[in-house]
């Protein structure tokens, strides 16, 4: 639920699969009184993508072997809200293919 940016914006989020430079995360949908309009992806902290409504996977590529990543994923509202306290998941790349 994003409701004025304090709620949490999906109950999960999934590592599906991890190589040695890519990751791909998937999520349960956001809902809200308003409209989910989007989710943010972030790495490390750093916001990384803008992924529409009704879009629940994502795969970062560009990555280092054998690195450690957090990532979290907030979700957005047509009122112009985002939730700030979104799931996270910790994956250490692959050392080898």
């Amino acid at each position: 639920m994003v409701r004025g940016g304090g709620q949490c914006c999906c109950n999960r989020l999934r590592i599906v699969v991890i190589t040695i430079n890519s990751v791909t995360l998937s999520w349960s949908g956001a809902t809200d009184n308003v409209s989910v309009t989007g989710y943010r992806l972030y790495k490390n902290g750093v916001k990384i993508a803008d992924i529409p409504a009704g879009t629940y996977s994502y795969t970062v590529s560009g990555l280092t072997k054998n690195a450690s990543y957090t990532f979290s994923i907030e979700a957005g509202d047509a009122a112009g809200n985002w939730s700030n306290s979104g799931p996270t998941a910790r994956v250490k790349t692959k050392k080898t293919p």
